[in-house]
């Protein structure tokens, strides 16, 4: 691709993959890149889904004419273009790259994370990933990594970073709605290092415990304490049975003002 992707008007992005399982011969590899897409909107998102494709298509058209002996195959593609990002919901409290980069601790904290921050750039080829302990590498398809720091040496480093449960609870009128997942609020740089599955599902996780918190005691989402759905989130983390029972038996009665939304 470095030596014939101008040929086929191939984006310099970022590739990488795995084999799907171990003694197979299939790999999965993911190489294709589309930039500038709104995929909130139906008709950018067809073009995204479109230009996806035809790189896929230029992949393999590079391959069948420059390695005419070699054989791979093309088995198979997914069901839709991976969608980085779209639309936030404006919530209680925006998670900012700095919060993350520097560990920022949160009395309402619902999960700890430790991925990086991977910056798939659009003013030039590759992605840059950073790191809490300062570190950064910049890494572009069949060329050599290049390191650097994005900040100075510091004595001390933090582990992990936090997502706040405001992060999840939106702000405006409606009491009885908590979103899930990455339509959370975040800025492009905090998103870029908590978008991940093992830090999305915490989300999940806590909104569904949240919005049990509320039915349980009767009362908006947003007036739920703020340690209160981490104390059962970790709870849940140790034996999850005692609030699954909760959860089943849970009637909410007619009086209940509010019939909790969970937004995923």
């Amino acid at each position: 691709m470095r030596d014939h992707g101008d040929e086929f008007n191939l984006p310099q992005g970022f590739a990488w993959g795995a084999p799907l399982q171990a003694g197979s011969d299939s790999y999965m590899w993911a190489g294709t890149r589309v930039s500038n897409a709104y995929c909130a909107d139906a008709d950018s998102l067809t073009r995204a889904e479109i230009e996806g494709r035809r790189q896929v298509r230029a992949i393999m058209d590079i391959v069948r004419r420059y390695k005419p002996d070699h054989a791979l195959t093309l088995d198979a593609l997914p069901a839709r273009i991976g969608i980085r990002e779209s639309r936030h919901v404006r919530c209680q409290y925006q998670l900012t790259g700095d919060d993350v980069l520097y560990g920022k601790r949160f009395n309402d904290a619902i999960t700890n994370c430790s991925y990086c921050v991977d910056v798939h750039h659009v003013d030039k080829p590759g992605i840059t990933l950073q790191y809490l302990n300062g570190t950064q590498d910049y890494c572009r398809p069949s060329y050599p990594g290049e390191k650097s720091r994005w900040r100075p040496e510091t004595a001390t480093n933090p582990v992990f970073y936090q997502v706040p449960l405001r992060s999840l609870v939106p702000k405006g009128p409606y009491k009885n709605v908590i979103v899930a997942g990455r339509m959370f609020d975040a800025d492009p740089i905090a998103h870029a290092a908590v978008r991940v599955m093992v830090n999305m599902s915490q989300t999940g996780e806590a909104a569904g415990v949240t919005a049990f918190l509320a039915l349980q005691g009767a009362t908006g989402i947003d007036a739920i304490p703020p340690r209160s759905s981490g104390k059962h989130w970790r709870r849940v983390g140790r034996s999850s049975s005692d609030l699954d029972r909760k959860i089943a038996e849970f009637r909410p009665t007619s009086r209940h003002p509010f019939q909790p939304c969970l937004v995923v």
